[in-house]
Parts: C-alpha cells; structure tokens; sequence
C-alpha cells in the first residue's frame, strides 16, 4: 500500500508540487446537503477572472512561483521545470520529487525530460490522493488570504495569490508535511478507504 511505503520515508525531503486554479465569480461553491434531499439550484455566473499557478514546497524551502499563461500541456510542463523546479532543487539525492498523474506530467517526453536531469521521482504515486499531498493545504491557506485581500480582475488576483505565496510561512509547510503522518496512519487504520 503506497500510504504505508510514504509514512516510511523521511517526508522532510519530498519536494510536494502541484497546480491550482483561483477563479472570481465561478460558480464552484461547495453545497453540504442531507443524504436523500434535492441538489440546491444555483445561479449560473460569469468568470471575471481566472489565474492558474505552479508550485512546490518541501520542509525547507519552496520554489518560485509559476503563474501560468496558457494551458500545462507537456511542453509547457517541462518549461515550468526547466525554470521554477531546477533553479530551487536541493543539491542531494535524498530529495524525491512528487508530482500527481496529470497527463502533461506522465508524458513520455516529460519522464524522458526528468530523467535527462536526474530529478528523482517519487514513483507509484495513487490517483485522485490530493488528501496525501501537502501542498493542498498550502493552496487552501493561499485560499484564505486572496478571499481577504478581495482582488476583482486577474491584475488583482495575481497580485493578491503571488503576495500569499510571499507571506506563507515556512513553519506552515513543515506543519503541514509533519500532518502528514497521521493523515497516512488514519488511511493505514481504514484500509485506504476514504
């Protein structure tokens, strides 16, 4: 079972990436409902803006912070590493490199490309597991300061994310990573069900 082979590992040298998408006006609001009751309506609204980011952290450090401009296909994946993961990877092959399943991310030019560079993977890793992955956590506390910081248009919301990403602190990820322990265990004690 892969939470049993993580919670063996030193999570301290796992560099934890993934995207994210923020998103002013959509109509992504999560409605908790009684087993049984009717779905609630909800009023379809317009996306004023929409900003997509890469990023990665781990217990001491973080890297830059990409703000997307087009689509991650493969190409442009490699290009986000090239240039935000490279630059900011601890010089020691304790560190493992986690990324999720996306497809840019398993293409066979893009393990090619991580291979080329002897980033090494953390390999097997389960799909649809963001619940093991810290940087969740991270994009959730970002969450929390662009909500406060109210941007109306993209300008806004850049500003308003990479200023988040500027003043998370460090202490916050390796709280996060250290969580990480008895969020393994818990799925451990269940048999992976969720």
């Amino acid at each position: 079972m892969f939470a049993q082979k993580l919670l063996t590992m030193n999570l301290h040298y796992v560099l934890w990436s993934d995207e994210k998408t923020w998103e002013l006006d959509s109509t992504g609001r999560v409605h908790w409902k009684k087993k049984g009751a009717p779905t609630p309506l909800r009023e379809v609204k317009i996306i004023n803006a929409s900003v997509m980011v890469w990023g990665c952290v781990w217990y001491s450090g973080k890297s830059e912070l990409c703000i997307c401009d087009k689509t991650i296909d493969a190409d442009y994946y490699m290009n986000i590493l090239t240039n935000y993961l490279l630059p900011c990877i601890p010089d020691s092959n304790r560190y493992k490199f986690q990324q999720d399943n996306a497809r840019p991310h398993t293409a066979k030019k893009t393990k090619t490309w991580l291979a080329n560079f002897a980033v090494n993977l953390l390999e097997d890793w389960p799909a649809n597991s963001p619940d093991i992955n810290p940087i969740e956590h991270v994009w959730s506390w970002m969450t929390t300061y662009v909500n406060k910081e109210a941007p109306t248009d993209n300008q806004s919301l850049i500003k308003a994310i990479e200023a988040a990403w500027d003043e998370i602190p460090q202490s916050t990820f390796r709280n996060y990573i250290e969580h990480l322990h008895h969020t393994l265990q818990a799925i451990i004690d269940t048999s992976g069900d969720r």
